[in-house]
């Protein structure tokens, strides 16, 4: 009788552990989903200053009237999200590449993925049609759970399609570990419509598909997967790298580029197979992947922008970096091919195809060396200097570990990363088959180079939580096909023991807590709280005044900070200048020049040019010295007073033209509390 394999014979490697850990993690999901969204429906409802809420109004693309918005989201990007795809529902057509309330009044252009619009919009449709609300109401409704239904899904159906490469018990702790893990959970929080949790998931997708597929090594003997098992998940794995560029190309970059260096050091690092042994590299695996990911790129390119908004923009995915697949899968192929002992060239037509591959790899930074801001604007200098000073994600983690508590710190790192202890050994100093480790090298790899990314920008610890869950299931994996030998001492495996009792026990547990807690407290309204609901009031306020009412298509502009500017323009259906996106960068600067004005006279230049209506500058953004700093070129410690911003904010230079509001707020003198200072400008137009 055959001896079955160690993994058969681990207890824990069960599908009954499987089911129980799918089961556990969605009600994990659903019991933090449902405190979510019952705490968001009591403070949407919340009001402090008597305005009422808008009507239901099936006329218009919000669903309520005069296009304004109810629900209290405190993601700011979830509220670009709604706005973007009720607008696209609303016209009538399946993609959205202009924001004619965003830089106002000329608008802005959109190059944010359709995918999520469209499963927004698809879901939006559906409550709509269960409530027998306006199409506009329901998708604002279903923000509150569509990126959660998206979670829940793929918690299902990743951990059951990789259960046969690694096993049972890795597949269970690695969907217990998606709802448990707070950086990457929290992407798909209720509340929260964003692609970077999407992003996120496609990169833990096609790292975990290409360690599925052996890292490159086949076999006939079940010791890594047959050539034609290899070739299945090394195409999958190149599609969803192909839909990560197409959710984010920024984001899922060095994704590739970790994977992609994790593959050259490990073909040139990991001994060749014993003789004996039935596995071998096969190097057309990598030109496979190439060749998938970059025609998959290309066609989601042409869905996302044929026939008519072609351009060169980087930011986003682009032709340029389907070539850039193209040939990274080609030299892969060469260089894995050459350390088995092939040829690296076999002709002389084959040096024509490399030289091909290089100049496909090279065109992408050649193009940001030679045209810089206008192929990529995110490296405009004010644009750079705005997210690198007065954005918290773009800060430092040094910066981060000064100004956030320690346990909230804990829960962004995580405890994953430290499985790079457990991977050193199972890489270099356990008997493991050649595609076990050459896989999860490409998993580490993908993981490591956003993590390092991480020590400037910590924003990249959010998204480096996906390729650290495919790391989970595949360190998991390996360790159970080795539970029953005797290559671990026993502090290793206690230590084994203790991570899996933090992330199987620990995490929910902590999870279930904040539940309860979330359960027993009124409608959170406190500082924070309140700033959103009067923010809300005011942009009630200002949309119902007249003219404005008199004249629907051409709602008032608001100049005030890029957080502020899009709450109004979300909650009001108001139009504003800067708001805080690449694609925006005209308006941010413009709104930068208004602030900055030196004299009244600039002041009611630049006002009269924009058409703006209102200022609103309100404490916690209040942006009286960030947009002048950022303006004049001015040092951090810098505070020009000599601004209109200042002279606004402080009331001690108000401008004949600036009529003050009066509006109910708390004391602006009083420690902790919001104040505002709002001024109509129409005189000055």
């Amino acid at each position: 009788m055959t001896k079955p394999p160690a993994r058969d014979r681990f207890f824990l490697n069960h599908p009954a552990v499987f089911l129980l850990a799918v089961l556990f993690a969605w009600a994990v999901l659903g019991a933090s989903t449902w405190a979510k969204i019952k705490q968001n429906h009591g403070v949407s409802k919340v009001d402090l200053q008597g305005a009422e809420l808008p009507q239901v109004d099936f006329n218009s693309p919000t669903g309520y009237a005069l296009g304004q918005r109810r629900l209290i989201l405190q993601d700011v990007d979830s509220c670009q999200w709604i706005m973007h795809t009720q607008r696209m529902v609303a016209e009538g057509g399946w993609r959205e590449r202009f924001a004619p309330d965003d830089n106002a009044p000329q608008g802005r252009e959109i190059h944010w993925s359709s995918g999520v619009m469209w499963w927004l919009a698809g879901l939006g449709s559906l409550h709509a049609r269960f409530l027998h609300l306006p199409v506009g109401a329901g998708i604002e409704q279903a923000s509150l759970w569509s990126n959660v239904l998206f979670l829940g899904l793929a918690l299902l159906l990743v951990p059951w399609v990789v259960r046969r490469a690694f096993g049972w018990l890795a597949s269970a702790l690695g969907a217990v570990a998606f709802v448990t893990s707070y950086s990457f959970g929290s992407q798909f929080a209720s509340g929260c419509v964003d692609h970077h949790g999407w992003v996120s998931l496609a990169g833990l997708i096609f790292l975990l598909f290409l360690a599925a597929g052996g890292g490159g090594w086949v076999a006939g003997d079940g010791t890594a997967p047959s050539p034609a098992q290899a070739r299945k998940w090394f195409a999958a794995s190149g599609f969803f790298a192909a839909v990560g560029l197409w959710i984010s190309a920024a984001t899922i970059i060095p994704f590739i580029v970790g994977m992609g260096l994790a593959a050259i050091v490990t073909a040139f690092l990991l001994a060749p197979a014993p003789k004996p042994s039935a596995e071998r590299v096969d190097p057309s695996l990598w030109r496979l992947w190439g060749n998938t990911a970059a025609l998959c790129s290309l066609g989601f390119y042409l869905l996302e922008y044929f026939p008519d908004h072609f351009g060169w923009r980087l930011e986003v995915n682009h032709p340029c970096y389907a070539l850039a697949l193209w040939g990274g899968g080609e030299w892969l192929s060469r260089v894995v091919g050459w350390r088995a002992g092939g040829p690296f060239f076999s002709g002389a037509s084959d040096r024509w195809r490399a030289l091909a591959a290089t100049v496909a790899m090279l065109l992408t930074p050649l193009a940001l060396l030679a045209f810089k801001t206008q192929v990529f604007r995110v490296s405009d200098p004010f644009l750079w200097q705005l997210h690198h000073d007065y954005i918290s994600e773009f800060l430092p983690l040094t910066i981060k570990f000064s100004r956030e508590p320690f346990l909230l710190l804990v829960m962004l790192l995580g405890a994953l990363p430290l499985l790079i202890f457990a991977d050193a050994r199972l890489l270099r100093g356990v008997p493991l088959a050649m595609g076990r480790k050459a896989g999860l090298a490409l998993t580490l790899g993908g993981a490591l180079l956003p993590s390092f990314l991480g020590l400037s920008q910590s924003r990249w610890y959010n998204v480096a939580s996906g390729p650290w869950l495919a790391v989970l299931i595949a360190t998991v994996g390996c360790c159970t096909l080795l539970a029953h030998t005797a290559q671990y001492d026993w502090w290793e495996k206690m230590l084994g023991f203790l991570f899996v009792i933090f992330v199987v026990f620990y995490l929910p547990v902590f999870v279930f807590l904040d539940v309860r807690d979330t359960m027993r407290k009124p409608p959170d309204i406190g500082i924070g709280g309140d700033k959103m609901i009067l923010i809300r009031d005011l942009a009630y306020r200002l949309r119902r005044t007249e003219p404005t009412v008199a004249a629907p298509d051409q709602p008032p502009i608001v100049a005030s900070g890029p957080t502020n500017t899009t709450w109004l323009m979300y909650f009001g259906g108001l139009r504003g200048l800067g708001t805080l996106y690449w694609e925006n960068l005209e308006g941010l600067k413009r709104a930068a020049e208004l602030f900055s004005a030196p004299t009244s006279r600039e002041g009611e230049r630049l006002l009269r040019e924009n058409h703006v209506s209102y200022i609103v500058i309100t404490s916690g953004e209040p942006f009286v010295f960030e947009y002048p700093r950022l303006w004049r070129r001015l040092a951090a410690k810098d505070h020009p007073q000599d601004t209109l911003a200042y002279g606004l904010a402080s009331g001690k230079n108000i401008p004949l033209w600036a009529s003050p509001l009066p509006y109910p707020i708390p004391n602006r003198q009083k420690e902790g509390t919001l104040w505002m200072a709002l001024y109509d400008v129409r005189e000055a137009r």
